[in-house]
């Protein structure tokens, strides 16, 4: 999985699409320049961090998303499965596996991979403390869903499914 959305990574030497922004803004952040972003800075942190390791090129522009993407594989078999049974799980990492979007999502200079991992990290954290009424996962489940609002704050909204979960499965919360 690693290999594919690896493979040529810094092939195209432009910048493509929003990248022309995100891995820009990225940049500013390392060199303190001021600048305006309508988004929260976290994603574009992520991209910088390779850029700051090991300099600035293209392949290192991606190789954050590349792996936050890879990384979605196994956590939608572990949510699946946490929704419901193993063939659930192993049905959606194929579909995230095989996912054409998300494929170029985790090969470009762009944050919506990473709003996306930790979406599907709150979820699973959420499911877990739907099953099993344990506090932590409810709280992991919020800091995962925050992590997801400082890369976009659309991501936010999630929260609204999780109220909505609570209210039809009447799920107890405990203090």
């Amino acid at each position: 999985r690693l290999l594919i959305r690896t493979w040529h990574l810094g092939i195209i030497k432009e910048q493509i699409f929003d990248e022309v922004y995100f891995v820009v803004f990225a940049k500013n952040y390392l060199s303190h320049t001021t600048f305006f972003d309508i988004h929260p800075p976290l994603g574009k942190l992520i991209i910088a961090l390779p850029i700051k390791l090991f300099g600035d090129s293209q392949f290192n522009w991606r190789v954050s998303q590349a792996i936050f993407g890879t990384a979605l594989v196994p956590l939608a078999y572990f949510t699946g499965k946490e929704l419901a049974n193993r063939t659930v799980g192993i049905f959606s990492a194929i579909i995230i596996a095989l996912d054409g979007m998300l494929l170029v999502y985790s090969r470009t200079g762009l944050m919506d991979i990473f709003m996306v991992f930790f979406i599907l990290l709150a979820f699973f954290s959420f499911f877990k403390f739907a099953n099993h009424h344990k506090i932590s996962f409810l709280i992991l489940a919020g800091i995962f869903l925050g992590l997801a609002t400082s890369v976009k704050y659309i991501a936010g909204l999630t929260i609204l499914t999780f109220l909505l979960i609570i209210k039809v499965k009447n799920v107890p919360i405990k203090k």
